[in-house]
Order: structure tokens, then C-alpha cells, then sequence
């Protein structure tokens, strides 16, 4: 909810708006309409899980361990949520399985894609079930509105294109992204009278 007034929407009236706030630690999203959360879901997967996923498939495919933050910066350095025409290259050091011994690979944009589709997998299947769980009239306003995408994670390049090509509706990226739930939270702080008529 805060999310939703963060990003700008006009949660209280009779129109159904969907937000995705992507985290650290998890994902959270809900349909919107008059105040109130009409269907809503959290999932354990996040900006971490990428982490995760990308040091299990270095681990798996280049007997490497990754350190969390070697992982995280080959996260920023070169995941994307769809396939580019760039095929970004990175080095990056990390301890090799067998002999214990520091050592430098060569990671590829195309090899981090494939890495992390697991979870965005997870957050898309999760998206779909609380779209299915929407009244029929506000599904119509969602099609007209879209998906507003919110949260860290939302910034991974090619998330919104993914997000459209998988849910076939218009999908944008909230202004400020890292922001929006602060600035919801924020206003609700400064406007109790719409606090009081919030819906739980």
C-alpha cells in the first residue's frame, strides 16, 4: 500500500492498480482499489536470491566459489532479465573448489541470464496467481493501467520488457524505485485521515 501511494497512484478510488515492489529479500505485490488490498502476495525472492543464484551457477558450471559481494557485483556488472545483443564480459576471482586456491574466470551477460531465470520465473508465477485472484472489473482497469514495477530490483535491465512480454500488459517503472514505499510511508505519516480510512 505504501508502495502504491509512493509511487503516485490514486489508491483511494474505485480503480484497480497493481503494484510490484521488488526488494532485497522479497518480493511483495497487490492489487489496489478504494483504500483497500484486493489480492496481495509476498515471496521470499529477491535482489539476494539473484546473489544466490548466480554464485550456485558459478559454482555448479565453473567449480568457483563466489564471495556475496563478487556475486552482487557481477549482478550489476552484467545480469539482464532477457537475452541482449551484448555479450558483455567480466573477470572476477573467486576460490576454486578443488585445489582452495584463489582463481580468475571469465563470466559472460549471456551466462548471468541464464542464471538468475530460476527466481525471475518464481516472481513472474507469482504475479500471474494474484492477477487470477482479481475481480473481473478491476482485471479491465489493469489492462488500461498496467503493472507499476517499484523496489532495488526493479532497476535489473530488461525486467519491465520481461514483465511485459510475460503478463501482456503495459508495465512501468515507478519514478523513484528505491523510494517509493518511504515516500508512501512518508505520506501516510503526514495525512492520518487517510490512514484512518485505509482498508486492511
Amino acid at each position: 500500500m505504501c508502495a502504491g501511494i509512493g509511487c503516485g497512484l490514486p489508491i483511494e478510488r474505485p480503480v484497480g492498480h497493481m503494484v510490484v515492489d521488488l526488494g532485497g529479500g522479497t518480493t511483495s505485490m497487490g492489487v489496489i482499489s478504494m483504500g483497500g488490498m484486493v489480492s496481495s502476495a509476498t515471496i521470499p525472492v529477491g535482489g539476494n536470491t539473484l546473489d544466490a543464484s548466480i554464485t550456485e551457477w558459478v559454482k555448479n558450471n565453473h567449480n568457483i566459489l563466489l564471495g556475496a559481494r563478487a556475486a552482487e557485483d557481477v549482478k550489476l556488472s552484467l545480469a539482464s532479465a532477457i537475452p541482449t545483443e551484448s555479450d558483455t564480459k567480466i573477470q572476477v576471482t573467486g576460490r576454486d573448489l578443488n585445489s582452495g586456491i584463489p582463481r580468475e574466470i571469465t563470466i559472460t551477460r549471456k551466462e548471468i541470464c541464464v542464471a538468475i531465470q530460476k527466481p525471475l520465473h518464481k516472481i513472474m508465477q507469482t504475479v500471474q496467481r494474484t492477477l487470477s485472484k482479481t475481480p473481473p472489473e478491476l482485471s479491465a482497469d489493469i489492462i488500461d493501467h498496467g503493472i507499476v514495477l517499484c523496489g532495488g530490483t526493479a532497476l535489473l535491465p530488461g525486467l519491465v520488457e520481461l514483465f511485459r512480454n510475460k503478463s501482456g500488459l503495459p508495465v512501468v517503472l515507478a519514478e523513484e524505485p528505491r523510494r517509493c514505499v518511504a515516500l508512501g510511508a512518508g505520506s501516510l505519516l503526514d495525512a492520518p485521515e487517510i490512514l484512518e480510512d485505509l482498508v486492511y
